[in-house]
Parts: structure tokens; C-alpha cells; sequence
């Protein structure tokens, strides 16, 4: 479980901040930041997107493809082989009820 949260956190950061910070936080390293400073670029121009919209745009792409690469590597791969295992557990949150008895 350890090391399935720790890749979770991992992939998380890959196209957001985490949550829970405080403050001013500035990353350009990740996929969120990446498509809000590409959208800028494509709403600066008019009409067709200009040469640095295309940029933008080509970025985004590229960036999004290899975020949801690495995603769907793990979803398939390590988050697949973890489900199973779990799922092949026999085990139960609850315990079965048993009805009180009063003796009189």
C-alpha cells in the first residue's frame, strides 16, 4: 500500500500541485501549469493561433500524452497487480451479526 500511495503522490505532481499547500506556489513543471499558460497563448491571438499558439498547442500535446503515458502504465500495470490482491483477499471490514439473546 506504501508504495502504491507514494506512486499515486508521484503521478499526482505530474499535472498538479498537491493540496493543502499555503502561500504563493509557482511550478511550471507540471501538466496544469503547462495548459493554463498554453491556453493564454492561444486566447492572446486572433483569429487563426499564431505561430506561438501552435507552440503552445504542440506542448500541451506532447506534455499530456506523456503524463497520461505514465498513468495508464500504472493503472495497468502495478494499480492493476495491487487490485487483483486485494480482491483475491478473504477478508471483511464487518463482522457477521449475530442477534443478542436475553435468557429470561
Amino acid at each position: 500500500m506504501k508504495t502504491i500511495n507514494k506512486e499515486l503522490d508521484r503521478l499526482e505532481k505530474l499535472y498538479m500541485m498537491p493540496t493543502g499547500l499555503k502561500g504563493i506556489q509557482r511550478s511550471s513543471n507540471d501538466l496544469q501549469s503547462t495548459l493554463r499558460g498554453g491556453g493564454s497563448s492561444i486566447g492572446a491571438s486572433d483569429g487563426a493561433p499564431n505561430q506561438a499558439a501552435q507552440r503552445a498547442m504542440a506542448k500541451m500535446e506532447k506534455e499530456t500524452k506523456a503524463v497520461l503515458e505514465q498513468i495508464n502504465t500504472f493503472m495497468e500495470g502495478d494499480f492493476a497487480d495491487f487490485k487483483q490482491q486485494v480482491e483475491g483477499l478473504d477478508f471483511s471490514l464487518f463482522k457477521k451479526y449475530e442477534p443478542i439473546k436475553l435468557d429470561r
